[in-house]
Order: C-alpha cells, then sequence, then structure tokens
C-alpha cells in the first residue's frame, strides 16, 4: 500500500470528526449508543478509524459519567492533528502487538490511531485525468450485482469531462446523450446513493468473495471523498419482451465539475 500524506491522514481523520459530531444530531452529544449505531454504517477503513477516534476522544475524559461533546472532537482532532500526524511520521514501523500492550492506555490508543492513519485513502483532490485514471484502476476486475440483479456483471469507468452544478435526470440524458425515445436509453430510476444504507457494504461483501474486498473498500472510500451527490441511475424499461439487460450508472460530481464513477449492469428478467 503507498505510504499515505500527512494532508491525506488530516483529511482522513478531519472527515471522521464531521461524521462523528452529525451522529450525535442537535444536541452536540455523541452518546455511547450513538456510536454504536454509527459504525455498522460505515466502510471498513472509516469503520476502524471512528471506532479508534472515538475511543481516544472517550479516554481523554475519564471522569465518571463524562460524555463526548463536538466540542470534545473538535479539541481532539486538533490535538490529533497536531501530535499524531505532524509530529511523526506516517511511515514509520508500526509498534509490535507485545509493545503496544505494555503501553499506558492513552498511549496505547493513540499509537492504534496512529496506526490507522497510516492506511489512509489516496488523496481526495484527484481531478481531470488524474481522476480517471484512479477509476480506471481501481474499478478494474470488480464485479457488481445491487439492485436485485439476477448476475454479476463487471464494472467500469465513467468519466465525462464536462461542467455540471447538479446530477438531475435532465443532466444524465445531456451528458450521456441518451435518447428518450429508446427504451433501452430511458431513465427509469434515479436516486441519491446515501439513501441505500447497504449499497457499499454490499458491493465490498460480494467483490470479497472474489478476494478483491480490500480494492472495493479503496473505490467507495475514494469515490465517496472524491465526488459529491453520488447518485445511482438505472437506464431500460422492464419489458419482459425488451432486453433484460439493464445499464447501471453510479456517479457524483468532481471538485471541478466533472461526472465521473462507474458503470455496469443489472439483469431483470
Amino acid at each position: 500500500m503507498p505510504v499515505p500524506s500527512k494532508e491525506n491522514a488530516t483529511r482522513a481523520i478531519e472527515r471522521i470528526a464531521e461524521i462523528l459530531v452529525a451522529a450525535g444530531g442537535t444536541d452536540g452529544v455523541i452518546s455511547r449508543r450513538d456510536y454504536r449505531n454509527l459504525l455498522p454504517t460505515l466502510p471498513g477503513f472509516e469503520r476502524a478509524l471512528a471506532d479508534a477516534f472515538f475511543k481516544f476522544i472517550d479516554d481523554r475524559d475519564d471522569k465518571p459519567g463524562a460524555r463526548v461533546t463536538a466540542k470534545d472532537i473538535t479539541a481532539s482532532l486538533a490535538y490529533v492533528k497536531r501530535h499524531l500526524i505532524d509530529a511523526y511520521n506516517l511511515s514509520g514501523q508500526t509498534f509490535a502487538p507485545e509493545e503496544k500492550a505494555i503501553l499506558p492506555r492513552p498511549a496505547r490508543l493513540a499509537a492504534e490511531l496512529t496506526d490507522i492513519l497510516r492506511k489512509s485513502p489516496k488523496s481526495s483532490t484527484a481531478t481531470g485525468q488524474d481522476l480517471l485514471r484512479i477509476l480506471k484502476d481501481l474499478t478494474m476486475s470488480l464485479i457488481f450485482d445491487d439492485f436485485a440483479s439476477e448476475g454479476e456483471n463487471p464494472i467500469a469507468p465513467v468519466f465525462k469531462p464536462v461542467l455540471v452544478k447538479e446530477i438531475t435526470e435532465e443532466t444524465v440524458q445531456e451528458v450521456f446523450a441518451l435518447d428518450d425515445r429508446d427504451i433501452n436509453q430511458r431513465i427509469v430510476r434515479s436516486f441519491p446513493l446515501e439513501s441505500d444504507t447497504n449499497f457499499w457494504p454490499n458491493f465490498v461483501k460480494l467483490n470479497t468473495y472474489i478476494q478483491r474486498g480490500d480494492q472495493a473498500e479503496e473505490l467507495q472510500i475514494f469515490m465517496r471523498t472524491n465526488l459529491r451527490d453520488l447518485t445511482a441511475v438505472i437506464l431500460g424499461e422492464d419489458k419482459t419482451d425488451a432486453n433484460p439487460r439493464h445499464r447501471v450508472l453510479i456517479i457524483g460530481i468532481s471538485a471541478t465539475g466533472e461526472i465521473a464513477g462507474f458503470e455496469s449492469v443489472v439483469i431483470w428478467t
């Protein structure tokens, strides 16, 4: 795995801090129940980092009945960025298990958090041809079978060097030159990907069966950190006398307005 830069590690921990604050809702308190409910919704790397970061924050205030608040998260984020990211070489060797076991609890939690930060995903500022190149690498050999598909199909990168502000059915139709008169090109369903909390876990699980779970996880982290407004778009009316293969687009908008992601096929008979 490539050595992550401090920028990548910083971006990763900042995102987790935002996720934890959001999990607390309007009262600004992230309860242990909020924390336990949050973890299963996160992909592997983010789940591990959120788990380590929450435990690190919780341990910094060991008073009986102490609660984790948004203020605690902000303070701990500043501490991690200054003392665990800026002060240490994240490419250095990790503690051996027996070494970590004898550390005081605060130091052990800090060491575990630092170890996870070393695994921070690739930079989340990729645009243009860099974005396409990374998508080509990360989509290679992965498969897809969601949305009640009756079979698995390979995925392929999508990249449209256009400038858009939002993803709508009209935008997709124009950018992908879809002919609404052709029932196979007609958009039959589109929805924000965040509304389907099982999408990414199912995608990673499917590819784990073919020994590509780590790659699938890296792809979803890369897309979620590079692309906003991730959207699923399904083409082709479900007619028994028509082609049972329906094109699926999983796309979002890059920092510079390009449409990117991946596409595949679902089979409905």
